[in-house]
């Protein structure tokens, strides 16, 4: 019996191992092509998101069948999750505030929302214990990384439009391959998480690091510019504590603001960038007070939650603590407040729990420092516009790093012993 329990326990890890392969490497396909129907102005563009959905209806079913060994806290937000959608249907079948189209849209954001939820707990189900295959996921993440980087790069260097993060010309910056904004802007900052902890684990140059840096300053996104120097200087707190990593960091703030200004000087694409990003905030710029900033950095977001307040604090429902309504003019792309208007009250406070479990026991209980750090900023940027709860590009880049984070305890202490014995660890390439 064991034996048997042992097979089924190693196929089903090898079949994860599979399915995280396929919607990587998959996923980095149905990106290029989605972008490049979108760009030339094709109905069929959304390929990734056809291709993300079809992934993750195989690993829902694959879930369900082993709901037994889900943690409780996942169950219980299972359970309120379908209670808010079958709540949602049930007002458009007696009666409808919205056309379908809203409801079709809450509902994929309801999935959207708990999508990072079902690849952590098929993580640690199936892949928890095998480290081998962990090991190998860890490279193809490697990979995967490098190519979405290399993408924003080759849109810097060739200034090819498709490439652009804003194709309305008002905004600068390149995003690659990644489809949407605020993907691309999760995806860098877990290109920056990740190669931080492969570098300072040996597993990676500091090149790679860099090059991630590099990657958000021309990304273009606010987010991306605003969360890149706090998780810098936050990975370096997690790796050498307050005190020794202030020389440090103030080393790489002064490295890439050299490298910076040499770029404004000589390359007339950066130099364009910057001319373009500060005549689109003196255009957008409100005022000198507080909130006419806010306004800014948030892109008029905190307007539609005032609004929103206004209207909730008049008339509010007894059935946003269990259940969301439809918005009919869409999203309001500030996480915490689209998870209530979709699932209602009860799955927002849910919500955020299980975030917390994950970034806090994804790998194990080692890493605390950095999965902190990550969480911090990841919340930071999702509470103030950057709509990463419902980036299901960064969804399982984001789950492997946090595991791989989770193991930073033991490899800097392997380090220390190869340094005492006198070995050499390499920074591979």
């Amino acid at each position: 019996m064991k034996t048997g329990t042992h097979a089924l326990s190693s196929y089903s890890s090898k079949l994860l191992f599979v399915f995280f392969c396929v919607l990587l490497i998959g996923g980095v396909l149905a990106d290029s092509l989605s972008t490049w129907l979108h760009f030339h102005g094709s109905v069929f563009w959304r390929a990734s998101f056809v291709f993300r959905a079809g992934m993750g209806i195989d690993i829902t079913g694959i879930l369900i069948m082993h709901i037994q060994r889900w943690p409780n806290y996942a169950r219980w937000l299972l359970t309120v999750w379908l209670v808010s959608l079958l709540l949602l249907w049930g007002g458009y079948a007696y009666r409808p505030i919205a056309g379908m189209d809203s409801y079709m849209t809450a509902t994929i954001h309801l999935y959207k929302m708990i999508y990072p939820l079902l690849l952590f707990v098929a993580m640690r189900i199936f892949l928890g214990r095998d480290r081998f295959l962990v090991g190998r996921l860890f490279k193809v993440l490697d990979f995967i990384l490098a190519v979405y980087l290399a993408f924003i790069f080759l849109g810097l260097f060739t200034g090819n439009e498709m490439f652009r993060t804003y194709w309305n010309g008002l905004r600068p910056g390149f995003k690659g391959i990644i489809m949407t904004q605020n993907e691309a802007t999760g995806t860098v900052l877990v290109a920056i998480f990740w190669f931080g902890l492969r570098y300072f684990s040996g597993q990676r140059h500091v090149l790679f690091f860099v090059v991630s840096i590099l990657a958000a300053l021309i990304l273009g996104t606010k987010g991306a510019l605003l969360a890149c120097v706090p998780l810098v200087g936050g990975i370096l707190w997690a790796r050498y504590g307050l005190l020794k990593m202030m020389p440090v960091f103030g080393w790489v703030v002064g490295v890439f603001s050299i490298i910076s200004l040499l770029a404004y000087q000589y390359s007339e694409t950066i130099h364009a960038s910057v001319a373009l990003f500060l005549n689109y905030m003196t255009a957008h710029s409100m005022g000198d007070s507080f909130h006419d900033v806010i306004t800014l950095l948030m892109s008029g977001r905190n307007l539609r939650v005032e609004s929103l307040l206004s209207t909730l604090a008049n008339d509010f429902p007894i059935g946003f603590l269990v259940s969301g309504m439809p918005i009919s003019y869409g999203s309001v792309e500030i996480d915490p407040v689209d998870a209530f208007l979709r699932g209602g009250l009860l799955f927002l406070l849910l919500l955020l729990v299980v975030y917390w479990k994950m970034f806090r026991f994804s790998g194990g209980s080692g890493g605390k420092r950095y999965k902190l750090v990550l969480f911090v900023v990841w919340m930071g940027v999702s509470f103030t516009g950057g709509h990463l709860w419902m980036a299901e590009t960064t969804a399982p880049m984001l789950i492997i790093a946090l595991a791989y984070a989770g193991q930073m305890e033991w490899r800097h202490s392997s380090l220390y012993e190869n340094a005492v014995q006198g070995e050499r660890t390499p920074l591979r390439l």
